[in-house]
């Protein structure tokens, strides 16, 4: 049964017109409240599934900064040189171990002259290079 309906049953009941339309007023205006409300409930909804989006976005994006400023961070801890990463150790000199310069793990020596990093599958010949050699020239040569 509407506000019309509801009306109507009540026009033949009471005996004052002016009550009668004083309702009549008062249903209109809780009608026209409640399809405003309804109208702001469905914009607000709409502006909680845009904000839930955006933070979405937000966090991937924070997600991927944040990455990217830990390999920042971490790349500032080596130094390439000839196709290998040196790390630098908490004295300030750089350690004679290679390391990947893809991933950073340690890289292996092979018979003295060659260094490979099997995760990656990437290895390079020192070709006369020594190890020791080349972290103390690092340690004389700051970029």
């Amino acid at each position: 049964m509407g506000t019309s309906d509801f009306l109507t049953l009540l026009k033949d009941k009471v005996v004052d017109a002016a009550t009668y339309d004083l309702l009549r007023r008062n249903f209109d205006l809780l009608e026209e409240n409640n399809t405003q409300l309804k109208d702001q409930a469905a914009f607000l909804k709409e502006q909680v599934a845009t904000q839930r989006k955006r933070i979405e976005d937000l966090e991937k994006e924070n997600t991927i900064l944040r990455e990217q400023l830990r390999q920042l961070e971490r790349t500032e801890e080596f130094r390439l040189y000839k196709g290998m990463a040196f790390k630098k150790k908490a004295n300030g000199k750089f350690s004679d171990q290679p390391y990947c310069p893809h991933c950073h793990r340690v890289m292996g020596v092979i018979e003295g002259f060659i260094v490979s990093c099997t995760p990656c599958n990437y290895s390079l010949t020192l070709e006369g290079m020594r190890l020791p050699k080349i972290a103390e020239w690092l340690d004389q040569n700051p970029e």
